[in-house]
Formats: structure tokens, C-alpha cells, sequence
């Protein structure tokens, strides 16, 4: 469907008589900036596939193209053992020690800047 929507828009030469005629609607040419994104929610935490991980997620932001992920014990919270980014709003976590306490947080990238990071999530590794 994007294919036969850029072939219309090519053909078009930006006449609008000749786009509208395709059946395809006209798209607003300024789109409202999204402007600062909310913090992530508190990311909700559950064992991993494996010994020694986690699932970690949250709802989605709209806007956000990336999230900054870190994950530190609950003994240091301020001492980061993994740092990630993903374009996702879940990520897994490996390598973990079983027996550990986790705190999991996350923050979100936007055209506006990065957002607070969240309240921590926390899970004990089986």
C-alpha cells in the first residue's frame, strides 16, 4: 500500500486535482509538533526465557524513538551493571546473577529531548 501511495504521490506532480482523483486523501503538509515527551511509566519486570534474565516493559510514548534503558542492583542503585537503547518499549536482559535484586528504569528520546528517567521497576533473578 506505501508503494502504490508514493507511485500516486510521484505521478501526482503535486497537482491535487490529480491526487484526490486517485481515491487516496490529501495529508496535511504542517503536522503539530509533538513537543515535550511524558517520563515512561515504571517499567513492569518478569523473568526471562533463561536462568538469569529479565523481560522489562512499559507502554509505549508516542513520539519516542528511542529508549535509554539501565539496570543496576538494588543493593547500588546508582551503579549501572547494563545500558542499553532500543527502538522498542520491552527489551530482555541476560547475564544477570540469580538470586539478585534488579532495579530496571528507563527513559524516552523524542525531537524534543530526552525525557526523566522512570520509577524504578524491581525484580528478584531466579
Amino acid at each position: 500500500m506505501r508503494q502504490l501511495a508514493s507511485y500516486v504521490f510521484a505521478t501526482s506532480n503535486e497537482d491535487m486535482t490529480k491526487l484526490l482523483s486517485s481515491g487516496f486523501p490529501a495529508q496535511k503538509t504542517a503536522r503539530p509538533p509533538i513537543g515535550p515527551l511524558p517520563t515512561p511509566a515504571t517499567p513492569f519486570l518478569s523473568q526471562g526465557p533463561v536462568t538469569g534474565s529479565l523481560n522489562a516493559s512499559t507502554p509505549p510514548i508516542n513520539g519516542a524513538y528511542i529508549y535509554n534503558w539501565r539496570v543496576a542492583l538494588a543493593s547500588a542503585p546508582t551503579v549501572y551493571v547494563k545500558q542499553v537503547q532500543t527502538t522498542a518499549a520491552s527489551n530482555t536482559f541476560n547475564g544477570l546473577t540469580p538470586g539478585q535484586i534488579y532495579n530496571v528504569q528507563l527513559n524516552a528520546v523524542g525531537t524534543a529531548g530526552t525525557t526523566d528517567w522512570s520509577g524504578p521497576g524491581e525484580l528478584m533473578i531466579t
